[in-house]
């Protein structure tokens, strides 16, 4: 029985080698360590915005986390916007909104969204 157990144990040993050596001289074993994080798409967001009596919508930005860079996006009579922003960030979202005054403010209209490195398009609506 120990005859059978060490053949056993060498067998697998070289089994274990074989792939070792596959592994490392092929650099197989590189990528599975060091994977590269997903790639950066650019995310469609579009949505409609919607306001109470007696106010309009006139804004949307998304502030880059990231970057701190901001993107701004007109919104129509009916409320629908559409921008492009680079995926891979998390961005805080303003809306801002205009009083028959004519007085834009941007009061508790606020958010966040996140997107990863596979997202290419978000439909985002919010009511202020």
């Amino acid at each position: 029985m120990g005859d059978k157990s060490a053949i056993l144990l060498i067998i697998f040993l070289v089994i274990v080698g074989i792939v070792a050596y596959v592994l490392v001289s092929t650099g197989l074993l590189d990528k599975l360590l060091n994977q590269t994080p997903p790639m950066q798409n650019d995310v469609a967001v579009s949505g409609i915005i919607k306001t109470g009596f007696s106010t309009s919508p006139s804004a949307i930005n998304f502030t880059s986390r990231k970057t701190g860079q901001i993107a701004y996006a007109t919104i129509t009579k009916d409320g629908h916007y559409s921008i492009t922003v680079p995926g891979n960030d998390t961005y805080n979202v303003t809306i801002y909104y205009s009083s028959l005054l004519g007085v834009s403010t941007s009061k508790n209209c606020m958010t966040a969204l996140t997107f990863n490195g596979t997202v290419t398009s978000f439909n985002f609506s919010k009511s202020c």
